[in-house]
């Protein structure tokens, strides 16, 4: 079970999180990616010990995703898988499946697009590109009583 960061070291990751997200925001995506990574780097090893780890990681994915940097995604979400995430994460799952889509993986991006739309339902493909969503309806049979009208 992650845990608290310690005071001094929580206000700081906290106070770069935030400005972060801000910058995300506003569309300021490099500059908060600048933030999103000093973040990271205050949070001790082992990092996945820590409660902040995976929010930060999501924030440093979120730029790279935007700056359509999906390689150096990919392999964020990855690190999120090794520091507590766990493929049980909608979050996670939708960002793979989404870089390795990008990246011309097609099998890798249906299994965890799949894993996203099984753990986080349609819900998770709210403001996404309706691309990823069609990837899947193509790939895979209906739900008994077909498809949700609204996906």
């Amino acid at each position: 079970m992650p845990k608290p960061l310690p005071e001094k070291i929580e206000a700081e990751v906290a106070r770069l999180f935030d400005e972060g997200e801000q910058l995300l925001n506003e569309e300021a995506d490099e500059q908060a990616l600048v933030r999103f990574q000093e973040a990271w780097a205050l949070i001790p090893e082992p990092k996945g010990e820590w409660q902040r780890a995976l929010q930060v990681l999501g924030g440093i994915a979120d730029c790279e995703f935007f700056l359509e940097e999906y390689e150096a995604c990919s392999q964020t979400m990855q690190l999120a898988l090794r520091n507590g995430g766990g493929p049980d994460n909608p979050f996670i799952c939708l960002r793979l499946g989404q870089c390795y889509l990008k990246l011309g993986r097609e099998t890798e991006a249906g299994n965890w697009l799949v894993s996203a739309l099984m753990t986080g339902g349609t819900e998770i493909f709210e403001g996404e590109d309706d691309g990823y969503r069609d990837f899947l309806m193509d790939r895979l049979d209906p739900p008994p009583g077909g498809w949700p009208e609204d996906w």
